[in-house]
């Protein structure tokens, strides 16, 4: 639609708000064409034109916070053997209010406990130790929002402190959204997208969680992401969306 020269059609389209600026279509071209830069741009195009209000972006950003907390309560119920196919205005509510719990508690592994090897591999492959805590990389997380929710830099603080059970039954391992932005922006070079995808397989090989997880929680996250389009048509006016 852009090489068309539609850009009347493109402010108009719902979908650009559906973005969650993770950049991933820019990283898997082959002809380093970058999508989520069009996208931002007609995005600013539209407020300019007044297409859509700034107040209606910024409620939809505050929208795109929140549903962290619902991603988190997704997984949890996905850690639990479960596999959501809908979820009701009551339990979406609910998620959104209820505050997500400090690491930590009863953990059960299924083959045994982890290594303390782990945490010197982690160092010398994801260099965790020269993080000083500046959270350069959650500033620039799409997914970042609270901590006890998902946070790169609170994951390696977690790591240097050797809180490896904690970690490997943790839902925040499994929000990474695998956009690489907190590696790329790291100015001590701590690569924590590939530390997180060092945690979670390690909790599949020490039997803290079983190998459907992933698939549980794809089909689930299908679900949720639905209600929140859904819940972004409202907001931009659309008739018919979801209240």
């Amino acid at each position: 639609m852009a090489n068309l020269g539609l850009l009347d059609e493109l402010v108009a389209l719902p979908e650009i708000w559906y973005c969650i600026n993770c950049r991933r279509c820019g990283q898997a071209c082959p002809n380093v064409v970058k999508p989520w830069a069009l996208i931002e741009y007609v995005r600013l195009t539209a407020i300019f034109r007044k297409n859509v209000s700034w107040k209606t972006v910024q409620t939809c950003n505050r929208l795109w916070i929140q549903f962290q907390k619902v991603r988190w309560h997704v997984v949890q119920v996905c850690l639990q053997g479960r596999e959501i196919e809908n979820i009701s205005e009551q339990q979406w509510e609910k998620w959104l209010d209820n505050k997500i719990p400090e690491p930590g508690g009863t953990i059960h592994l299924g083959n045994g406990r982890p290594s303390p090897d782990a945490l010197k591999i982690w160092n010398q492959s994801y260099l965790t130790t020269s993080c000083y805590t500046c959270s350069e990389c959650s500033s620039l997380c799409p997914a970042s929002c609270e901590r006890g929710i998902f946070d790169p830099s609170a994951i390696v603080r977690m790591a240097n402190l050797g809180m490896l059970e904690e970690l490997l039954v943790s839902p925040s391992i499994w929000l990474c959204l695998e956009c690489h932005r907190c590696s790329e922006s790291c100015s001590q070079k701590v690569d924590s997208a590939n530390l997180i995808q060092s945690i979670q397989e390690l909790s599949f090989s020490s039997g803290a969680v079983d190998y459907g997880l992933k698939i549980r929680i794809e089909h689930s996250m299908r679900v949720a992401y639905q209600r929140l389009i859904e819940d972004i048509d409202y907001m931009m006016g659309l008739s018919g969306a979801h209240k």
